[in-house]
């Protein structure tokens, strides 16, 4: 899943690897690491939602990644990104 949006007028990235589980946001001038693969709350969660918050060029920047409920690993996801509390962004799939 690659999402591109604008933070600060700053071009950014959000990248997350269904294999893995890694997320990350990449800006020009670094990548922020949201979510690792070592981590094992990373594979394994009761909850429907997870939310990522990072700063970026001192703005705050949320993702919400939503699954479904019955077979989450064969069905799309829902991603909204929001910067300082405003939707720019919104995506489905893995």
């Amino acid at each position: 899943m690659q999402i591109h949006f604008q933070a600060n007028g700053m071009p950014v990235e959000f990248r997350r690897d269904r294999m893995t589980g890694t997320a990350v946001l990449v800006t020009p001038s670094e990548t922020i690491t949201l979510q690792t693969a070592v981590n094992p709350l990373t594979h394994l969660s009761i909850r429907l939602t997870r939310t990522w918050t990072a700063t970026i060029a001192g703005t705050e920047v949320r993702i919400v990644k939503t699954r479904p409920l019955l077979l989450a690993g064969l069905r799309p996801h829902r991603y909204e990104v929001f910067v300082d509390g405003n939707p720019v962004a919104t995506a489905t799939g893995f």
